[in-house]
């Protein structure tokens, strides 16, 4: 499991702190600032920093919307109550 909430600085850790940082604004709508502190201490201008880089980078690289739109899908599966 990668540890969103250190302070490691790899890439697939940066890339899973950025894509939960985007979703936390987009899907939950929670203010940046709150979203810092649930990751890490982070600075509020360090998520909107990242919110911003994660939608610049889903423009030239599909892979990123596509994997965005995965977990949204298990997210969303796992949500819904079987009949």
């Amino acid at each position: 499991m990668i540890k969103i909430f250190g302070k490691r600085r790899d890439q697939a850790t940066a890339e899973a702190r950025r894509i939960a940082m985007y979703m936390l604004r987009e899907d939950a709508h929670l203010p940046s600032t709150r979203i810092g502190q649930a990751i890490g201490g982070k600075d509020h201008s360090t998520v909107l920093y990242a919110h911003k880089r994660f939608e610049q980078l889903m423009e030239i690289d599909n892979s990123k919307r596509d994997h965005l739109a995965a977990i949204r899908n298990i997210l969303t599966r796992s949500r819904r109550v079987p009949t």
